[in-house]
């Protein structure tokens, strides 16, 4: 096949069309060999080789072979950093920083070691060498533990009040100390309050109503089922009330009857049965103008000075007359001391009725049960049998009730629970339908009612 031909005007053509794999090829070798040294093929026997000529110790390898390679090699974290490459160094003179003793002249370097062979120090060496030495002999030494005096106690209960504004706090707004408190450390956050089982007086175990038995008494049966026949008509009758104070007092209206009322409801106030071109409506120029509601003050009806200081004078008896009524007011109330005194004790009383009350109100909250989620714990009736089902021979009766409900609903009553409702997990998502605004059927209506 003949070759084809190519333009060779430029490097790049040059570059594009001749094949240099073996060039590169050629080149990654040599650069492979100058990294990792010559081949072994290359190589002598006393670079591969090395011959033993004297005994070493006897050492299990599998034992202490890590310990003495360890000892040799350096660090993993610094392997990364060292240059296991056999390439020698392109920059043959590298300047480099010179320790102190490097830089000491050879001359000066030997009188030195002659000195320090015949064991004389300078006095700075001695000085070094004491103080070494005096470290070294206080870490040796056995130190009496410090005991630490102690001022306060560490566990003892704080005051809520803030230390460094207690003394102003009864000149003090609420608001301004919790702003002031606010950056500091005397701030005590306040909890979240969440009831428990330590705030109820509620037992364990409460002792079932003796109507329940499997072979009651006829008096027992006859009042547990007065209990649940009550409990059924007070939920029936909350139910009625319910129902008729909110789906019979609104009207069941059709839709084209609610559409049109809703018509009748926007087009209120506009001018639809009015005619077009309204005709104007005389106005008087009398009723047009502005008039003031206090009259024009005159220079020449102003307050002669008789009139000002009759005006004076009676201003002066009303205030008499004023305080008088105040003095006559005083003298009555003493005489009314008696009065005021029953009026003060039956406030008092009431107080106290007030008072009580609210404590009679806290300790019951202690035999209820408290609110610890969103929902709220309801009673459940006591589950009785009918008459005909009692046979009085617990092996023919029929078991009612559920032990772990039971159990449950005792949980939940003592506030260690919380009230939960079933959950339905298979929820399908309802999806929003919507029309378009282009898409929607007009009705014609008639706005003209």
């Amino acid at each position: 096949m003949k070759a084809r031909k190519f333009s060779k005007k430029h490097k790049s053509s040059w570059r594009k069309h001749i094949d240099d794999a073996d060039v590169d090829s050629f080149f990654e070798d040599k650069r492979l060999t100058e990294r990792l040294g010559k081949p072994f093929e290359l190589r002598d026997d006393s670079e591969l080789f090395t011959v033993d000529t004297r005994p070493g110790p006897l050492i299990r390898e599998s034992i202490l072979a890590p310990q003495l390679g360890a000892e040799n090699s350096s660090l993993r974290c610094f392997q990364g950093l060292e240059n296991t490459s056999a390439v020698p160094d392109p920059v043959i003179k590298r300047n480099t920083i010179r320790s102190k003793e490097q830089r000491q002249h050879p001359i000066l370097k030997k009188k030195n070691e002659i000195r320090l062979k015949k064991g004389i120090l300078k006095k700075k060496e001695i000085v070094q060498l004491q103080k070494y030495f005096h470290k070294r002999v206080s870490c040796l030494e056995e130190k009496p533990r410090r005991k630490v005096a102690i001022k306060e106690d560490l566990w003892a209960e704080k005051s809520d009040e803030p230390s460094k504004l207690s003394k102003l706090k009864s000149w003090f707004n609420e608001t301004t100390v919790l702003h002031t408190v606010r950056n500091t450390s005397d701030l005590k956050e306040q909890s979240s309050y969440r009831p428990s089982a330590a705030e109820t007086i509620i037992p364990s175990f409460e002792t079932p109503h003796p109507g329940i038995s499997y072979n009651p008494s006829f008096t027992d049966h006859l009042n547990i089922a007065t209990e649940v026949s009550t409990l059924v008509t007070k939920t029936e009758k909350e139910e009625r009330h319910l129902n008729r104070v909110t789906q019979q007092m609104f009207k069941q209206i059709s839709s084209d009857k609610n559409e049109k009322n809703w018509l009748q409801e926007m087009a209120e106030g506009l001018p639809l049965n009015e005619p077009a071109v309204g005709v104007a409506n005389n106005v008087d120029s009398d009723e047009s103008e502005y008039e003031a509601i206090n009259p024009p003050v005159c220079r020449d009806k102003k307050k002669t000075i008789k009139q000002r200081k009759k005006q004076l004078r009676l201003k002066q008896e009303e205030q008499k007359r004023n305080e008088a009524r105040e003095q006559k007011k005083k003298a009555l109330d003493i005489c009314k001391i008696k009065s005021l005194m029953d009026e003060i004790k039956t406030e008092e009383l009431k107080k106290e009725k007030k008072s009580l009350k609210r404590l009679q109100k806290s300790a019951k909250k202690f035999e209820t049960p408290r609110r610890v989620g969103k929902n709220k714990f309801t009673v459940d009736g006591p589950i009785i049998a009918d008459i005909s089902e009692l046979t009085g021979s617990l092996r023919e009766i029929v078991p009612q009730g559920n032990i772990l409900r039971d159990e449950l609903k005792s949980l939940q009553k003592r506030n260690l629970i919380e009230v939960t409702k079933p959950q339905f997990k298979n929820k399908k998502k309802k999806m929003k339908k919507y029309r378009l605004k282009s898409h929607q059927e007009t009705k014609d209506t008639n706005l003209n009612f």
